[in-house]
């Protein structure tokens, strides 16, 4: 089963990482958002990549990375 890293944040806007078994990207959002999570970032993982590993995640596939600093104060927005 292909192994996913995901950045996350939280309703006040904190992040969380971390990595689940999913059948597919798409999965492995849904799984996140059940847990009350907003993804921005998930990628697949090589398989020999371990859990705790130290190494850098190394993508497969498409990844997806959703900016949401608009919603938390960052960034600017449209000026007029």
């Amino acid at each position: 089963m292909p192994r996913f890293r995901y950045v996350a944040m939280d309703s006040k806007g904190a992040e969380t990482e971390g990595v689940l078994d999913a059948e597919s990207q798409s999965q492995a959002i849904s799984m996140i958002r059940s847990k009350g999570f907003f993804p921005t970032r998930v990628v697949e993982v090589s398989s020999g990549q371990r859990k705790g590993g130290a190494e850098a995640a190394a993508p497969r596939g498409l990844g997806r990375e959703i900016k949401l600093h608009r919603f938390f104060g960052g960034g600017s927005g449209p000026s007029s």
